[in-house]
């Protein structure tokens, strides 16, 4: 396997975010591209990334997967500079990562076996669909952050509302068909949930590198993150709701 991607700073971007939800990952390097694929310990976030095939420079696969620690794997993909091109190919059990710029570096990290790689999607009938900027959401999110450990998404026919509620007090953001930065909202009646805030902290730089954020949830259901990425990249997210 050898995979030759121009832009290594994508990469970055969402393997950092991805290591600060999960601790391992499985890598699948399929005929129509990289997936990469995870579940926390606590079976809270599922955590699904995709490159597709064409987006990489070079592509020599057979159906390779493996699994791999994701904070080491991630400190290695930081080293990541501007302009750098990442190459990854497996050499025996081990995963040999370059950099290239103005020079050449080059990292081996230890592979083992997948985890996850027969992990299936979620079949959850989600109601309400939040098409929305990625700047809009990140701000969103960081301004309940300061109230509370929860957020809750609540949507009707056209309104979506993200709010928190605690013993320090209260905040809200409330966003309407036709606003700036919202694309569509949809929804079967009023769809509502509460998820733990810190997973969607976590992946603030991540989202504020998508081109489009996709939010679906249902009443007291998984949400669902979809983060639409440079060159067809895709990050999807699976947060489990809290319930009282």
């Amino acid at each position: 396997m050898k995979l030759v991607f121009t832009e290594a700073s994508l990469w970055k971007e969402v393997l950092l975010g991805a290591s600060k939800l999960v601790n391992e990952i499985t890598l699948i390097a399929g005929s129509d591209g990289v997936k990469m694929r995870a579940l926390d310990p606590s079976h809270v976030v599922l955590v699904d990334v995709f490159f597709p095939r064409e987006s990489l420079e070079e592509y020599e696969s057979n159906n390779e997967s493996f699994g791999l620690e994701l904070d080491s794997f991630a400190e290695i993909i930081r080293r990541a500079r501007k302009d750098d091109a990442l190459s990854l190919e497996l050499v025996g059990d081990k995963l040999k990562v370059s950099f290239k710029g103005k020079f050449l570096r080059e990292f081996y990290e230890p592979t083992g076996e997948p985890s996850f790689k027969d992990l299936p999607d979620p079949k959850i009938d989600l109601k309400a669909e939040v098409r929305i900027l990625p700047k809009v959401l990140a701000e969103a999110v960081e301004d309940i952050e300061m109230m509370s450990d929860n957020l809750t998404f609540e949507v009707t026919t056209g309104e979506f509302k993200i709010f928190s509620e605690s013993e320090i007090g209260s905040a809200s953001v409330e966003f309407q068909n036709g606003d700036e930065g919202i694309i569509s909202i949809q929804s079967d009646g009023t769809q509502k949930g509460t998820y733990g805030i810190d997973f969607f902290s976590d992946l603030l730089s991540t989202i504020r590198s998508a081109e489009v954020a996709i939010l679906s949830l249902s009443t007291d259901m998984p949400s669902k993150l979809v983060l639409e990425l440079p060159a067809g990249a895709r990050l999807v997210t699976f947060v489990a709701p809290r319930t009282a």
